[in-house]
Order: structure tokens, then sequence, then C-alpha cells
């Protein structure tokens, strides 16, 4: 469950006309929560370089409000739609991608940026590896 924030405010009215008192009210309510699930870890092991490998995820909104958000994420990896606005309660299936260019280790943290200044996190790994042809010549004619 989504913890609420709780909101309290104090009003003063001044009577008219001046001086013939004045009129305290206290608001108090629990706000609307903004909240997203997505995962937290998504590893692609390995991929053969210069390939596209893709994996799809679903971001889903816990919230009680609409949202708008983008990723900010770094090259070989890609997300699909990179921005998107997800009405509350509704989930939206997301596309990662990885094209390792060269035989090396890939680690980052994408950023999903809420339009209200939230952000979440998400870690991404991928192994680029340099795809090989093994033949055994014993049972060549």
């Amino acid at each position: 469950m989504i913890p609420k924030q709780y909101y309290e405010d104090k009003f003063r009215i001044i009577l008219l006309p001046e001086g013939s008192g004045e009129i305290t009210i206290t608001a108090k309510a629990f706000l609307p929560t903004i909240a997203l699930q997505i995962p937290d870890f998504i590893d692609f092991g390995f991929a053969p370089t210069k390939e596209l490998a893709s994996q799809n995820f679903a971001i889903k909104n816990i919230g009680e409000l609409d949202v708008t958000f983008s990723w900010a994420i770094n090259a070989p990896f890609r997300i699909t739609p990179s921005e998107c606005s997800l009405p509350a309660g509704d989930t939206v299936k997301m596309t990662l991608q990885f094209e390792p260019l060269d035989a090396s280790v890939f680690v980052t943290t994408a950023i999903c940026k809420l339009s209200t200044g939230q952000q979440y996190s998400m870690r991404i790994a991928g192994i680029g590896k340099y795809p090989f042809l093994s033949v055994d010549n014993s049972k060549i004619d």
C-alpha cells in the first residue's frame, strides 16, 4: 500500500468592518498519491555485438493521479517509448533494447523522470560478446 501524505493548513478570515473579529478554519486532508511500479533490475546476459537484443517490461501507475514521464538512459541501451502518459491504475508495456558495439560489460541506471519532479531508477546490465562459429572438421567429406 502506498503511504498517504497528510496535509493540514489553517486559514484566518478577518470579519468586516475592521476589528469586529476573525475566524480560523483548519483544513485537513490526505493528498492523492503519485507512484509508479517499475522493475528494479533487468539483465540481458550475453548479447552478440552489433545486433539488437530486446526485452519487454511493464510500468504500472499504482498512484491515484495520471502521470507523464520520460526516460534518461545511456547507450548502448534504449527504452521505447521514451515518453509516456499513464492514467491512474493503468499499465504500459515498454521495450528495452541493447545493441553493444563491442565485447564489453555494460551496466547503467535508467532514470524515469516524472513531470512532477519525482524520479525512479532501474539498473540495467548486459554483456556484448563477439559471435563465433565452431566447426567440427572430423565429419567433413
